[in-house]
């Protein structure tokens, strides 16, 4: 395949990905909620080092509980959130294309109906997640640690 090709081919995936969003404008809604976790954590993380750094007292402490917590419980649950969110927009995409008119709060409760898999999903993600990371620091090199993260 040519670069030409390859051109037109990108073009019109992305063509059709905007005329698929505006027939459900609901597919963009579990990546919007994974960005507002994601903000939501890293301010707590920055609002917890502020904490830990630059104030004294009882609120360093407080704040150092807090972030330690953060990162024992909310740290390896992530991943499952991720793969929650996107497990609802796949949903959600596929009907579309499909021709039925899906909300954002199907997606979730179909997503809800799957969470056996979605913790399946989750492990492997983490796992091989953990795995390109160490064949990256090992190699120094990116070209299965890139292979790795696409899986």
């Amino acid at each position: 395949m040519g670069f030409s090709e390859t051109l037109s081919d990108t073009i019109n995936l992305t063509k059709n990905t905007f005329v698929v969003i505006g027939k459900n404008k609901s597919i963009l809604r579990p990546t919007i909620t994974q960005l507002y976790i994601a903000i939501f954590l890293y301010l707590f993380t920055i609002l917890s080092l502020i904490g830990i750094f630059l104030v004294e007292g009882n609120v360093k402490v407080y704040a150092t509980l807090i972030l330690v917590l953060f990162l024992i419980l909310l740290i390896p649950i992530f991943p499952f959130i991720k793969i929650y969110y996107k497990a609802a927009q796949v949903w959600i995409t596929y009907n579309t294309f499909a021709g039925k008119n899906v909300t954002y709060q199907d997606g979730l409760q179909r997503a809800k109906e799957n969470k056996g898999d979605i913790f399946i999903f989750g492990l492997f993600d983490i796992i091989l997640t953990a795995l390109a990371r160490q064949l990256k620091q090992g190699t120094r090199k990116g070209g299965l640690y890139i292979l790795l993260n696409v899986l």
